[in-house]
């Protein structure tokens, strides 16, 4: 991950939280019918598509990861304020968290992330996350 910055959904803080937001807008349906010629399209409303996260978390140890990703599944279902990149994106429904890979434990630093920006002191639990939020 280039250029990594840590981020926040809900109350649950990440050491990097990456991939696409996608904000509210128009959405468009195309309308054919078999046999005539043209296209058409019809305005549903405005809302945003599904969007998936990635988040990384570092943790003291293997029984702090399995209660960490207990927090995370009880936010499915709750409109949540997401900090990426430095912006407040407002309301998001957390709509799935899948465990990107099994808790690991980490050296210090973990390419070129290190756990200076949480609460762990030398290796770390590493606990990777795929959110798909929608706005």
């Amino acid at each position: 991950m280039a250029n990594v910055q840590g981020g926040k959904i809900g109350d649950q803080y990440f050491t990097a939280l990456e991939g696409p937001m996608d904000p509210t807008g128009v959405q468009l349906m195309e309308i054919t019918r078999p046999g005539v010629n043209g296209v058409a399209y019809k305005q549903l409303g405005s809302r945003g598509r599904p969007s998936q996260l990635r988040g990384l978390a570092l943790v003291s140890s293997q029984s702090a990861a399995a209660t960490l990703i207990t927090t995370y599944k009880s936010l499915i279902g709750t409109t949540v304020t997401i900090v990426h990149r430095g912006q407040n994106w407002t309301p998001f429904l957390v709509l799935d968290v899948m465990l990107a890979d099994q808790p690991r434990t980490s050296p210090q630093s973990v390419g070129g992330i290190s756990s200076a920006g949480s609460d762990v002191t030398g290796a770390a639990v590493i606990v990777e996350t795929v959110w798909t939020v929608q706005y």
